[in-house]
């Protein structure tokens, strides 16, 4: 075996599923009878639905993607990228206001026009109903008191209850891509048609010859690595290791949610230490999956390296491939893709 493939959402979408970020969000308000576009004009007003309420149909995430950031044509690379932008900043905040209700109930009260107080107390009655029972309790008020900030909720605990809640995110993200795959009866085949005309444009290799990596979390017709995991399983987001300073977040990286969830190793899913042409199809190639193209370009050392793409929406995307390409090699390699590029190791194929 030579050749290792890597396959993004993008190889989804081709194959026939409607797996997009824009689409996951009109089946979630389908499934759900949720419009989160007035959850996202509320939000823009400083408001927020009356009836939110944290359950098994709306996450702490469900409330951030939807009211924060909101951006039909982002990738889901981009969605990990704000998994860890949020968890510095917009958590960050609203961890110090869910302490400030704790703190001065009884001395002063959050505005609330404030953004974040429905949902920093709906994360209370959820995960911490005991601030409230104190505060609402028969024992004397000067008691009580005495009792304020006495239990002040730690980063570390907050960004725990953070992972449960994507956790659940996550779950409603499986039952999304089962829902697609059961659309889409022709998916399984337009996958085994694609697999080939990619190796056909490339090494030539059969798929059973070809380790295959994939970043999404279906099953396909060879040998393959569901990186995230499975559908059938818990699907993971997760974020980057090499771009996370912060100890407590290495319960989100990547590559701790692999081993919590006994994922295979890269490592122990190639077994070969030859040299493997490597083809990449329908990836961000972006820096929140660049531990895993640097890894796998470690496997790589004078065979070549294919960045397949194909064109949609009446544009030639073969410039961005390149530009994208260019970006991830020069980091990986020292700023040698010219060179590579020159020597025709590198190509861009047309899918």
């Amino acid at each position: 075996m030579s050749t290792i493939i890597l396959l993004g959402n993008g190889f989804d979408l081709k194959s026939g599923l409607i797996s997009s970020y824009k689409s996951f969000f009109d089946w979630y308000s389908n499934r759900y009878n949720t419009d989160f576009r007035y959850w996202h004009h509320l939000s823009k007003s400083n408001g927020l639905p009356l009836t939110i309420k944290l359950d098994e149909k709306t996450t702490v995430w469900n409330y951030y993607f939807i009211t924060q950031q909101i951006n039909l044509n982002q990738n889901w690379s981009d969605i990990e990228k704000e998994i860890l932008e949020s968890m510095n900043s917009f958590w960050v905040e609203t961890l110090d206001l869910i302490n400030v209700i704790n703190n001065n109930s009884f001395s002063k009260t959050p505005s609330p026009a404030h953004n974040n107080l429905k949902l920093a107390n709906e994360i209370i009655d959820k995960y911490f109903p005991h601030i409230k029972n104190r505060f609402f309790s028969t024992l004397p008020l000067e008691y009580r008191r005495s009792l304020e900030g006495s239990d002040k909720i730690s980063t570390t605990e907050f960004f725990e209850i953070l992972l449960i809640e994507l956790k659940l995110f996550e779950n409603q993200f499986g039952q999304f891509i089962k829902d697609c795959i059961e659309i889409c009866p022709e998916y399984l085949e337009n996958q085994k048609k694609l697999l080939i005309r990619i190796l056909d444009k490339t090494t030539k290799n059969g798929i059973g010859d070809t380790k295959i990596l994939t970043f999404n979390y279906t099953s396909l017709p060879s040998q393959a690595l569901n990186l995230h995991g499975k559908v059938e399983d818990q699907p993971i987001f997760g974020i980057n290791e090499s771009s996370n300073s912060n100890k407590d977040l290495v319960v989100f990286t990547k590559r701790y949610r692999r081993e919590e969830s006994n994922l295979n190793m890269i490592g122990e899913f190639i077994e070969s230490d030859e040299d493997h042409s490597i083809i990449f199809y329908g990836c961000s190639l972006n820096d929140m999956d660049y531990d895993y193209y640097e890894t796998v370009l470690n496997w790589n050392q004078n065979k070549k390296i294919y960045f397949c793409y194909s064109n949609y929406d009446n544009s030639d995307r073969k410039m961005e491939q390149v530009r994208l390409a260019k970006k991830l090699i020069d980091k990986a390699r020292n700023n040698k893709f010219n060179i590579m590029r020159e020597r025709n190791q590198i190509q861009f194929i047309e899918i």
